[in-house]
């Protein structure tokens, strides 16, 4: 059983380009957290929700409104979940969509 959670190492598009966006030092911050660029060869591979955590809390710190998690939200797309993404947005409404997370969550 694994002992640790993991997310998909493309979580880490939309959080660089906020980093970038607002002057974030990506490499710097990357170094400070932990996060190899081994682990960004491949953007289905996994990393440790942990490490990603510690990067947002690292850009938190550095942005006045301590707003950094929002922000990301303007950097993602539904494409980041892959196929389960593309069927979010083919969704007849935001319920559908949700509920789609809901059931393929464990793949994810």
């Amino acid at each position: 059983m694994q002992s640790e959670y993991i997310a998909l190492s493309g979580w880490v598009i939309p959080i660089s380009k906020t980093m970038q966006a607002h002057g974030i030092d990506v490499q710097a911050a990357f170094d400070a957290c932990g996060i190899a660029a081994a682990d960004l060869e491949n953007l289905e591979s996994r990393m440790a929700v942990a490490k990603l955590s510690s990067l947002v809390a690292y850009c938190n710190a550095r942005l006045p409104g301590k707003d950094f998690s929002v922000q990301v939200g303007k950097h993602f797309h539904p494409g980041m979940f892959h196929a389960l993404g593309y069927a979010m947005m083919s969704s007849a409404s935001l319920e559908d969509a949700l509920l789609r997370i809901v059931r393929y969550k464990r793949v994810l």
